[in-house]
C-alpha cells in the first residue's frame, strides 16, 4: 500500500520561476510539481498536492499562519499522518514554530516537515531537489518520532533537520539556519536520514486556534526590539492599544543595559507599568549564574525567560495574543527557577 503524503504549497522561491530579472512566487507553474514527481520516482508514495497560498514569504504575516494552520488541521482530520509543506526562507523558521506549537503534540502520530530553496528549481545551484528528498524522507520515516521538523540545506553535501521550535532564522551572511545549541533532529546525507537528537523544547500554545481579526491586529500590540548599544524605548510610548506587549532579545548572555537614562528598559518600565515587557532569552546551558543587570531588569518588572529565543517567545505571544490570552499568563517567567545553584530564598532576597 502506497505511503500517503501531502504536499502543501504556499509560495516562496521553491516555487517560484523567473521572470525577467525578478523571483516571482507562482506554485500554479508545473515546475515544483514536475521537482517532486522526480524526487518521488520509484518510491511508493501517494502524492496530494494541496495549495495553501501563493506568496514570497517575506510578505507572509501571522495571518497567513491560520491559513497554513487550518489547512493541515483538514489534512489531519482527514487521516494524513505525512505533511510536507513548502515554503519561502525568509520567514519559515516563524512559520514552523507556529505549526509546532499546535501540532509537535498531537496523537494522531503526524509528522510535518517544512522545506524550501535558496534558488528556484530552474537555477543551476538550486537546492530544492536535496531538501525536498529530505522533507520527504522525514515524514515517511518509521524512526523519526511524530512532531514537527524543517529540512534545509546545512552544507554542500548534507539537509540539515531541525526540530520546530529550535530553529534560527539564517542570517544575512549564511545560507543555513541554526539549531537551538546545535541541537539537530537529524541529518540526511548521501541518501540516509540519521537520526542525531530528540527535541529538549516542548511547550505547546496551550490555546485554541487563534482569531484571523486579532491575528491582523497583532502588530498594533506586539513589538520586539533588539538590544543594542544606547537602545532608546520612548518609542514605544504612543497612546497604547488595550493590551501591549514588548519583547526584547537579549544579548547572547542573557543581559540587557541595566542603566536607567531616559528611555532604558527600567527607565521605560517605571515610567509604563502598564505595558507588558519580556526579554529572552537567558542561556541556561552556559550561563546558570544570571549577572546583575539581568536581575536589576527583572526586579523592575520585565519578565526574563530563559532557553527560550526570541522568535518563539514572539510566535507564542502572537498565537496566545490572537487566542484572547492575557500576556501577563503567556508563560511562567524563569525569575525564581534560573538559579540551579542559588538556593530559591537568597534569590528572592536579590530580586526584592
Amino acid at each position: 500500500m502506497s505511503h500517503r503524503v501531502a504536499v502543501v504549497t504556499t509560495g516562496g522561491t521553491i516555487g517560484s520561476v523567473f521572470s525577467g530579472h525578478t523571483i516571482t512566487a507562482n506554485t500554479s507553474k508545473s515546475r515544483l510539481r514536475s521537482e517532486i514527481a522526480r524526487v518521488c520516482q520509484g518510491k511508493d508514495l501517494a502524492i496530494e498536492v494541496v495549495p495553501a497560498l501563493e506568496k514570497m514569504s517575506e510578505d507572509m504575516s501571522p495571518a497567513d499562519w491560520l491559513t497554513i494552520l487550518e489547512t493541515i488541521r483538514g489534512l489531519v482530520e482527514s487521516g494524513h499522518k505525512s505533511i510536507l509543506i513548502t515554503h519561502g526562507t525568509d520567514t519559515m523558521a516563524y512559520t514552523a514554530a507556529a505549526i509546532a506549537l499546535y501540532f509537535n503534540d498531537n496523537k494522531d502520530g503526524v509528522k510535518i516537515c517544512l522545506t524550501g530553496a535558496s534558488y528556484p528549481i530552474e537555477h543551476n545551484e538550486s537546492d530544492a531537489g536535496i531538501n525536498l528528498e529530505a522533507a520527504f524522507d522525514v515524514v515517511v520515516s518509521e524512526e523519526m518520532p511524530p512532531g514537527v521538523y524543517l529540512a534545509f540545506r546545512a552544507n554542500d553535501t548534507a539537509v540539515g533537520v531541525y526540530h520546530g521550535l529550535e530553529i534560527t532564522p539564517i542570517s544575512y551572511d549564511a545560507y543555513a539556519f541554526g539549531a537551538m545549541y546545535g541541537n539537530l533532529a537529524a541529518l540526511y546525507s548521501q541518501g540516509v536520514l540519521n537520526i542525531l537528537q530528540p527535541r529538549n523544547f516542548d511547550i505547546t500554545a496551550d490555546c485554541g486556534f487563534p482569531a484571523a481579526n486579532k491575528l491582523k491586529s497583532s502588530g498594533q500590540s506586539i513589538y520586539q526590539a533588539m538590544t543594542y548599544p544606547g537602545m532608546d524605548l520612548s518609542i514605544y510610548s504612543a497612546p497604547p492599544p488595550q493590551s501591549r506587549l514588548i519583547i526584547i532579545d537579549a544579548y547572547h548572555s542573557g543581559t540587557a543595559s541595566s542603566e536607567q537614562v531616559a528611555g532604558s528598559i527600567i527607565d521605560f518600565k517605571n515610567k509604563n507599568p502598564h505595558i507588558d515587557m519580556a526579554m529572552a532569552c537567558v542561556p541556561s546551558k552556559y550561563m546558570n549564574i544570571p549577572y546583575p543587570s539581568t536581575l536589576a531588569i527583572m526586579k523592575s518588572g520585565v519578565y526574563v525567560y530563559n532557553d527560550f529565543s526570541p522568535l518563539v517567545l514572539y510566535v507564542l505571544a502572537v498565537c496566545r495574543f490572537a487566542a484572547g490570552v492575557q500576556f501577563s499568563d503567556l508563560l511562567d517567567p524563569v525569575s525564581e527557577s534560573l538559579l540551579p545553584i542559588m538556593p530559591t530564598k537568597a534569590l528572592r532576597r536579590i530580586l526584592r
